[in-house]
């Protein structure tokens, strides 16, 4: 029932912090991930947002590792603010796309969360969701059908990204 926030204000260097944070994620993950030959393709943002939402309902030490490991030096409100103004910013690029884009660009960026049937979600983490990520939680029942939870979550990937993912 929250709206996501279409005009969030991060505070004064937020967002340099955040890609500062994202960048030294970027080369961690690659320096992780590389093998010897060929190219590597991944997405670090997506990898970012992803543990942004985990990092919302987080606490303790898996808060604290999820910081310590995707350099997030923001916290709390300040960044899921950044996180939201960086999404905002990055898909305008597809509406408004720089002179030297040319006409293909398409930028779309996916949240989703998918959760068990009667579990209970505190309502602040949700809330967080919605409004600064766009997302809902979306409750299946993966305990006795976790095939057909497969399948659904399969078909949103394959819609989120034009049948580019299966």
């Amino acid at each position: 029932e929250v709206a996501r926030h279409m005009d969030p204000q991060p505070g004064t260097g937020d967002l340099e912090s955040l890609a500062a944070g994202n960048n030294l994620f970027a080369f961690d993950c690659f320096h992780a991930i590389r093998s010897g030959e060929g190219n590597v393709f991944f997405s670090p943002i997506s990898i970012s947002f992803a543990f942004a939402v985990a990092y919302a309902g987080a606490n303790g030490n898996t808060e604290a590792e999820i910081a310590s490991t995707m350099h997030f030096t923001l916290t709390g409100e300040q960044l899921h603010t950044a996180f939201n103004k960086l999404d905002l910013v990055l898909t305008s690029k597809t509406e408004n796309p720089p002179e030297n884009a040319g006409d293909d660009l398409i930028l779309h960026i996916a949240n989703s969360t998918w959760g068990q049937k009667d579990y209970y979600f505190v309502p602040e983490f949700l809330d967080i969701l919605a409004l600064h990520y766009g997302a809902a939680m979306n409750v299946v029942d993966f305990i006795s059908d976790p095939g057909a939870c497969r399948l659904l979550i399969n078909e949103w990937v394959s819609d989120q990204t034009e049948d580019r993912i299966n």
